[in-house]
Protein backbone atom coordinates (compact mmCIF):
# COMPACT_ATOMS: atom_id res chain seq x y z
CA UNK A 1 0.00 0.00 0.00
CA UNK A 2 1.39 3.18 -0.86
CA UNK A 3 1.74 6.11 1.70
CA UNK A 4 -0.30 9.08 1.38
CA UNK A 5 2.35 11.70 1.40
CA UNK A 6 3.33 14.44 -1.61
CA UNK A 7 7.09 15.23 -2.57
CA UNK A 8 7.68 17.35 0.57
CA UNK A 9 6.23 14.60 2.78
CA UNK A 10 8.79 11.68 1.15
CA UNK A 11 11.73 14.45 1.63
CA UNK A 12 11.02 14.87 5.03
CA UNK A 13 10.14 11.28 6.22
CA UNK A 14 14.10 10.48 4.59
CA UNK A 15 15.50 13.15 6.68
CA UNK A 16 13.75 12.41 10.19
CA UNK A 17 13.27 8.28 9.67
CA UNK A 18 15.94 7.15 7.55
CA UNK A 19 18.62 9.83 7.93
CA UNK A 20 19.74 9.23 11.50
CA UNK A 21 19.75 5.57 10.74
CA UNK A 22 22.11 5.34 8.13
CA UNK A 23 24.16 8.16 9.89
CA UNK A 24 24.74 6.34 12.65
CA UNK A 25 26.01 3.47 10.50
CA UNK A 26 28.41 5.72 8.24
CA UNK A 27 29.42 7.28 11.40
CA UNK A 28 30.21 4.50 13.92
CA UNK A 29 33.27 3.26 12.35
CA UNK A 30 35.15 4.73 9.75
CA UNK A 31 35.24 2.22 6.87
CA UNK A 32 35.41 2.57 3.31
CA UNK A 33 32.04 1.87 1.23
CA UNK A 34 32.27 0.86 -2.06
CA UNK A 35 30.27 3.65 -4.50
CA UNK A 36 27.48 1.05 -5.71
CA UNK A 37 26.29 1.31 -1.94
CA UNK A 38 25.86 5.26 -2.34
CA UNK A 39 24.39 4.75 -5.52
CA UNK A 40 21.73 2.21 -4.33
CA UNK A 41 20.82 4.15 -1.56
CA UNK A 42 19.88 7.25 -4.03
CA UNK A 43 18.03 4.66 -6.33
CA UNK A 44 16.28 3.94 -2.92
CA UNK A 45 15.72 7.42 -2.23
CA UNK A 46 14.59 8.08 -5.69
CA UNK A 47 11.46 5.26 -5.45
CA UNK A 48 10.77 6.33 -2.47
CA UNK A 49 10.50 9.80 -3.28
CA UNK A 50 8.34 9.60 -6.94
CA UNK A 51 6.58 6.65 -5.40
CA UNK A 52 8.04 3.98 -8.07
CA UNK A 53 7.49 6.38 -10.75
CA UNK A 54 9.61 8.27 -13.21
CA UNK A 55 11.28 10.84 -11.84
CA UNK A 56 10.43 14.75 -12.80
CA UNK A 57 12.89 17.03 -11.28
CA UNK A 58 17.02 15.39 -11.03
CA UNK A 59 17.91 14.29 -7.87
CA UNK A 60 20.90 16.86 -7.87
CA UNK A 61 18.15 19.69 -7.36
CA UNK A 62 16.68 17.67 -4.86
CA UNK A 63 19.00 17.76 -2.39
CA UNK A 64 19.83 21.45 -2.64
CA UNK A 65 19.16 23.11 0.68
CA UNK A 66 15.46 24.18 1.08
CA UNK A 67 16.31 27.89 1.50
CA UNK A 68 18.07 27.54 -1.93
CA UNK A 69 14.92 26.16 -3.47
CA UNK A 70 15.65 22.40 -3.03
CA UNK A 71 13.75 20.12 -1.08
CA UNK A 72 16.90 18.97 1.18
CA UNK A 73 17.03 15.63 0.60
CA UNK A 74 20.26 14.41 2.16
CA UNK A 75 23.15 13.97 0.02
CA UNK A 76 24.14 10.10 2.01
CA UNK A 77 27.80 10.64 0.10
CA UNK A 78 28.15 14.11 1.76
CA UNK A 79 27.26 13.19 5.19
CA UNK A 80 29.92 9.99 4.51
CA UNK A 81 32.52 12.61 3.91
CA UNK A 82 31.60 15.28 6.99
CA UNK A 83 31.31 11.62 9.36
CA UNK A 84 35.17 10.57 8.43
CA UNK A 85 36.59 13.95 7.92
CA UNK A 86 36.86 14.76 12.03
CA UNK A 87 39.73 12.16 11.97
CA UNK A 88 41.79 13.64 9.34
CA UNK A 89 40.90 16.94 10.86
CA UNK A 90 42.20 16.72 14.06
CA UNK A 91 45.29 15.17 12.54
CA UNK A 92 45.88 19.07 11.94
CA UNK A 93 45.15 20.42 15.33
CA UNK A 94 45.44 18.16 17.66
CA UNK A 95 48.88 15.96 18.59
CA UNK A 96 47.77 14.30 22.10
CA UNK A 97 45.34 11.63 21.45
CA UNK A 98 42.96 9.79 24.19
CA UNK A 99 44.81 5.93 24.30
CA UNK A 100 42.54 3.78 22.47
CA UNK A 101 40.88 6.82 19.99
CA UNK A 102 40.96 6.30 16.59
CA UNK A 103 43.40 9.01 16.27
CA UNK A 104 45.61 7.19 18.72
CA UNK A 105 45.33 4.47 16.56
CA UNK A 106 46.22 6.15 13.93
CA UNK A 107 49.39 8.18 14.87
CA UNK A 108 50.53 4.67 16.52
CA UNK A 109 50.77 3.15 12.90
CA UNK A 110 53.19 5.93 11.64
CA UNK A 111 56.47 4.92 11.17
CA UNK A 112 58.81 5.96 13.93
CA UNK A 113 61.95 8.52 12.43
CA UNK A 114 60.29 9.03 9.40
CA UNK A 115 59.61 12.59 7.65
CA UNK A 116 56.06 11.51 7.46
CA UNK A 117 53.38 13.11 9.96
CA UNK A 118 49.48 12.79 9.79
CA UNK A 119 49.24 16.03 9.29
CA UNK A 120 51.63 16.15 6.46
CA UNK A 121 48.56 13.73 4.69
CA UNK A 122 46.45 16.68 4.27
CA UNK A 123 49.13 17.83 1.60
CA UNK A 124 49.60 14.44 -0.39
CA UNK A 125 46.64 12.62 0.38
CA UNK A 126 47.99 9.62 -1.43
CA UNK A 127 49.37 7.03 0.90
CA UNK A 128 53.52 7.11 0.92
CA UNK A 129 54.36 3.76 0.05
CA UNK A 130 55.91 3.02 4.14
CA UNK A 131 51.67 3.14 5.14
CA UNK A 132 50.34 0.26 3.48
CA UNK A 133 48.08 0.52 6.09
CA UNK A 134 44.06 0.30 5.58
CA UNK A 135 43.00 3.06 8.80
CA UNK A 136 45.64 5.31 7.07
CA UNK A 137 44.37 4.73 3.47
CA UNK A 138 41.01 5.53 4.38
CA UNK A 139 41.55 8.46 6.55
CA UNK A 140 43.53 9.90 2.99
CA UNK A 141 40.87 8.65 0.66
CA UNK A 142 38.34 10.59 2.72
CA UNK A 143 41.30 13.86 2.43
CA UNK A 144 41.32 13.09 -1.01
CA UNK A 145 38.07 13.56 -1.58
CA UNK A 146 37.25 16.34 0.61
CA UNK A 147 40.36 18.21 -1.62
CA UNK A 148 37.94 17.35 -4.73
CA UNK A 149 34.56 17.78 -3.80
CA UNK A 150 35.65 21.22 -1.94
CA UNK A 151 38.73 22.18 -4.84
CA UNK A 152 41.01 22.61 -2.12
CA UNK A 153 44.63 23.64 -3.22
CA UNK A 154 47.32 25.12 -1.23
CA UNK A 155 45.43 24.33 1.98
CA UNK A 156 48.20 25.70 4.69
CA UNK A 157 47.11 24.35 8.43
CA UNK A 158 49.65 25.25 10.91
CA UNK A 159 50.56 21.70 12.24
CA UNK A 160 51.77 20.41 9.01
CA UNK A 161 55.36 20.43 8.16
CA UNK A 162 56.82 23.00 6.13
CA UNK A 163 58.39 20.62 3.57
CA UNK A 164 54.67 19.58 2.77
CA UNK A 165 53.31 23.55 2.10
CA UNK A 166 52.82 23.69 -1.59
CA UNK A 167 54.41 26.97 -1.96
CA UNK A 168 57.36 25.52 -0.24
CA UNK A 169 58.14 22.29 -2.25
CA UNK A 170 60.77 24.27 -4.52
CA UNK A 171 62.99 24.94 -1.87
CA UNK A 172 65.18 22.84 0.13
CA UNK A 173 63.28 21.03 2.93
CA UNK A 174 66.74 19.36 4.39
CA UNK A 175 67.78 22.65 5.19
CA UNK A 176 64.67 23.26 7.45
CA UNK A 177 65.21 20.13 9.03
CA UNK A 178 68.66 20.58 9.86
CA UNK A 179 67.85 23.82 11.82
CA UNK A 180 65.50 21.90 13.78
CA UNK A 181 62.30 23.75 12.07
CA UNK A 182 59.00 21.40 11.82
CA UNK A 183 56.35 23.07 11.53
CA UNK A 184 55.20 26.82 11.23
CA UNK A 185 52.88 28.47 13.14
CA UNK A 186 52.78 26.54 16.94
Amino acid sequence: MAIPLSLWGRAETLKMNVLPRLSHIISSIPLKFPPKWFKDIKSLFTQFLWNNKKPRIAYNKLIIPRSMGGLGVPDIYQYYLSFNAKYPLSWAYKSDFPIGSWQWLEQSIMPVNENISLSSMWYCPKTPPLLNNIIIQFSCFTVKQLHKRLSIEGLSLPSCPIWGKPLCRRTYPNIWQRAGIITVGR
